[in-house]
């Protein structure tokens, strides 16, 4: 309320620029004496002040209008994918005022973050250090303010390439008739890895000599006949990459004398005699 004499002219600033009415939203009563803003919003915060004036001077008074803004979070449901051992970052973009506070969780198990790797950054966003495929799952992103809070979920996804654990190159003796196992020992691998066998760079074609088991790392032959000699080949690989394994197979074949039959040989005394015995096998 201004007072003066003659009656001072009133005129509204907002950050320095003359007010500008809008119907029915921001009006400035007929004596000028008062401004009203029907639907406060973000965009009306600021420094306002009225100056009165006439021939014996002027008078100023400043008001300060601070909003407070519900936090809203601009995406939610992103999925993130990320090798294993590489730094990830998960992005909170919220808005509100006062400016929102972050906070994390996860929304499985206890909730809680691994506070040796995990950090929140000033802007909000969720720092991990040298991510594991334990660190896979749906973490929330909280944002909150004096006028309310909002929440949204992402969705972290953590490959990892498989390897195979042993020698790379491992050389086996199989018996003729007997069995023998190759095992392809497979180490992590995140998507689950696929597991396929080759014998001289051909598939393997599974019969009933030939079986997988242990989700196709290990390899059954039995009986063994003398074509399952070879170099075999454990291929791994999933979405993060691939390895795999060589096994050198040798079959050994039971020995044979040749001819395979009873012989009856006729000496004299004195004589000199040779007996040859000539085998096969390997």
């Amino acid at each position: 309320v201004s007072i003066g004499i003659p009656p001072p002219k009133i005129t509204w600033f907002k950050d320095s620029s003359p007010v500008r009415t809008i119907p029915g939203l921001v009006e400035i009563s007929t004596d000028g004496q008062h401004l009203l803003i029907n639907e406060i919003a973000q965009r009306f915060s600021g420094e306002y002040y009225c100056s009165a004036e006439n021939k014996a001077g002027s008078s100023t008074k400043k008001f300060n209008v601070v909003t407070n803004e519900p936090p809203k979070i601009r995406v939610s449901d992103v999925v993130y994918e990320e090798r294993s051992g590489r730094e990830v970052r998960l992005y909170c973009d919220a808005t509100g005022s006062p400016a929102p506070k972050i906070t994390w969780s996860r929304t499985t198990g206890s909730g809680k973050l691994d506070k040796m790797r995990m950090k929140v950054a000033s802007d909000g966003s969720l720092t991990i250090a040298s991510a594991r495929v334990q660190d896979e799952g749906v973490y929330m992103c909280t944002a909150e303010n004096v006028a309310g809070e909002a929440q949204a979920v992402v969705t972290l996804n953590i490959i990892e390439a498989p390897v195979i654990d042993g020698d790379f190159n491992i050389f086996v003796e199989a018996v003729i008739k007997n069995k023998f196992i190759l095992e392809c020992n497979v180490v992590g691998g995140n998507p689950a890895p696929v597991i396929r066998w080759f014998k001289d760079d051909e598939p393997v074609e599974l019969s009933s000599r030939l079986t997988k088991m242990k989700h196709g790392s290990r390899l059954t032959v039995k009986p063994v006949i003398a074509s399952d000699a070879g170099v075999y080949n454990c291929f791994v690989e999933n979405d993060a990459g691939s390895t795999s394994r060589l096994f050198n197979v040798g079959v050994v074949l039971k020995p044979s004398i040749i001819p395979d039959f009873d012989m009856v040989s006729f000496a004299s005394i004195g004589e000199e005699k040779k007996f040859t015995c000539l085998t096969s096998g390997q």
